[in-house]
């Protein structure tokens, strides 16, 4: 059988590793898309320091190829003096306008100034350090590594790295002479194909910065809203998968139940059948005991006594039917309130004289239908419940309590096996130990007890459950750990109209006038003992030991028999059978049905409306029962 805490925790553990996992592969994909902006911003500014880069080459290779540029001589543009070997530096126009000869390097570091100053793009020519030929191009640490890499072959180096402690994104080439460079740096020793130095870019990366974190910040909140998505779905399948593994938990024990209660079910009704058989014997021949001891008091008042606990001893099989749900509830319609109050009175000689036993039960008359005798046993059940929980407390008490209940549609929504209507609401308090709540779910199921070893069967509690569901009714229980408890027990109540007060008479035997009864039934014994005690009741009377042989007896005597009484389990044709049969030969015979078993589980659904006793049978109420069937 299932263990719902033991899944309930597996259930846990599988949805926090699913989190786990689910946060994980989250934090992984929020990772690699942080990476793969990175890498992606890295690009972009790499593209755009390219750029730059060829800008500034195709403006330099543009001005060597055209030996200079002449600009107006000025301050901010003077005379290079590294070009005073340069016969025409500086030449006059025909106006008089004075210009100045500006070299390839001259113009594109003038021109890289301007551009800093207007986008932030810084760019430099650089020169190794023992050829300086102008002390601007002095390189810094990071220029003199990338010029030395030029050395060995690379062609190109960029890396982010601090100017003045802000990012850039440095990106520099090598410098070789060319033919029209020796024009300013052939006095240098330089040849063409030398490597001069090196021009670079630095690209500031803050913009470039500011907008990667803006959509990782973006992306962020978009893993976040889709962990959290995640999560809350994993909440739900698990809440759900909660939810069914609870359903499915209490459909095994409602299975397992069941199991339970058809096996208890079908070991008390092979159990019943053969001890009311007996006691229909033992009864019978007490009556014809009785019946020759009228003059002896003494004997008589034993008899008595011994037919008393014969029928107390099938009100006990009744009973263990009726707690397998196999038995039959006889119905009757009595007032409740003088019942329980008698019931009372008869608990007070077993309840210790330390606990104080209370009723609050109400005068206003309460009817319900049911058997008397299951109602009883009912309360004495709780009575000895109440009494075996307040053992040890020092002020013990019970308190019954009995009144009418209407049941509104707000109780009905929280007690769902309710319907609308009036109840007979019976309670037991007590102030005993209380039920741990743990164990309260289980309190109703067979062989449960929270007693001590060798103080309770687990029995009476689930006789009582299966009593009152008989009855059509519903009990609950609440309990408080050290405060005690209080049963709940909700019978239907009848209108004070429906009560029948004139119901017949069964204590009084009823002779015969000489009618013939064709007895059937396969026990010897209840053959034996049923002729004489009909013979002694004035009838006339023919046997059969199963229904074969009932149907020759009644084919053979059908005009004289006037009644059929027959059992219904029976070898070769059981009964309903064999008066299938008999009616074929003459429709109108009248039938009692007497068995042993449960009456449901015997009668015939196209017999159910006949007459049925079951065994054991007072002889008094035979001989009402008989009497009326004859005079019908």
């Amino acid at each position: 059988m299932r263990d719902i805490n033991l899944e309930t925790r597996h259930l846990i553990k599988l949805a926090s590793s699913a989190a786990v996992v689910w946060t994980m592969l989250l934090s992984a994909a929020l990772y690699w898309d942080y990476i793969s902006g990175r890498d992606q911003a890295l690009s972009l500014v790499a593209i755009s320091a390219r750029a730059n880069f060829n800008k500034d080459s195709a403006f330099r290779f543009w001005g060597a190829s055209h030996g200079g540029v002449y600009v107006p001589a000025d301050e901010h543009t003077p005379p290079n003096p590294r070009l005073a070997h340069i016969p025409e530096r500086d030449i006059t126009t025909p106006s008089g306008k004075k210009l100045t000869l500006m070299n390839p390097a001259y113009m594109v570091r003038q021109m890289m100034n301007e551009f800093e100053g207007l986008y932030g793009v810084k760019g430099k020519i650089t020169s190794f350090p023992d050829k300086l030929f102008y002390q601007g191009n002095m390189p810094d640490a990071w220029e003199l590594n990338a010029l030395r890499s030029f050395q060995k072959g690379n062609k190109e180096v960029h890396e982010v790295a601090e100017i003045d402690g802000v990012p850039y994104l440095r990106l520099m080439r090598p410098l070789f002479i060319q033919q029209d460079c020796l024009k300013c740096h052939a006095e240098q020793g330089y040849k063409v194909g030398d490597l001069r130095g090196g021009v670079g870019v630095a690209v500031p990366m803050q913009p470039y910065i500011d907008a990667e974190q803006k959509t990782l910040r973006n992306h962020m909140l978009t893993y976040f809203l889709i962990w959290l998505t995640g999560l809350f779905a994993m909440y739900a399948l698990y809440v759900r998968a909660k939810a069914q593994a609870r359903k499915l938990f209490s459909i095994e024990q409602q299975f397992h139940q069941a199991q339970k209660m058809e096996a208890i079910g079908t070991l008390v009704g092979g159990i019943a059948h053969d001890f009311n058989n007996m006691l229909a014997g033992i009864t019978g021949n007490l009556y014809l005991a009785k019946k020759s001891m009228q003059d002896n008091p003494y004997a008589l008042e034993k008899l008595s006594s011994v037919e008393q606990l014969s029928f107390r001893a099938a009100d006990m099989i009744a009973q263990l039917l009726t707690f397998a749900r196999k038995g039959q509830v006889r119905v009757e319609t009595f007032p409740l309130t003088p019942f329980i109050k008698e019931t009372l009175k008869l608990s007070t000689v077993s309840m210790p004289e330390n606990i104080e036993l209370k009723a609050n039960v109400c005068s206003e008359p309460i009817y319900i239908r049911g058997d008397g005798t299951q109602i009883h046993q009912v309360l004495i059940n709780l009575l000895n419940n109440a009494r075996d929980a307040v053992d040890g407390n020092q002020h013990p008490h019970i308190i019954v309590r009995l009144e009418s209940f209407k049941a509104d549609d707000d109780f009905i929504k929280s007690h769902a096996d309710f319907t609308a209507g009036n109840y007979a609401h019976l309670s037991v308090e007590d102030n005993g130990c209380g039920i741990p709540e743990a164990r309260l779910e289980h309190l109703f199921e067979p062989f449960f007890t929270t007693k001590e070893v060798g103080k309770g069967t687990g029995l009476g509690l689930a006789m009582v459950f299966g009593a009152i569901k008989a009855h059509g009714g519903m009990v609950y229980v609440e309990s408080i750990v050290g405060e005690g408890s209080t049963f709940h027990v909700y019978l239907p109540m009848l209108d004070v109209d429906q009560f029948d007060s004139a119901a017949p008479d069964e204590n009084a035997i009823v002779h015969g006038q000489g009618e013939m009864i064709l007895l059937v039934d396969d026990a010897s014994h209840v053959l034996e003992t049923g002729r004489e005690v009909l013979g002694k009741l004035g009838y006339q009377v023919l046997t059969a030991s199963d229904g074969m042989e009932a149907v020759h007896v009644f084919s053979t005597n059908q005009d004289d028999i006037a009644l059929v009484i027959m059992d219904l389990v029976m070898p070769k044709l059981d009964g309903a059978a064999a008066m299938e049969r008999i009616r074929k030969i003459r429709p109108d015979v009248k039938v009692i049905y007497a068995t042993g078993y449960d009456m449901k589980a015997t009668v015939p659904d196209d017999t159910s409306s006949a007459t049925v006793l079951t065994k054991p049978y007072s002889i008094e109420k035979l001989s009402v029962v008989i009497r009326n069937l004859l005079d019908t």
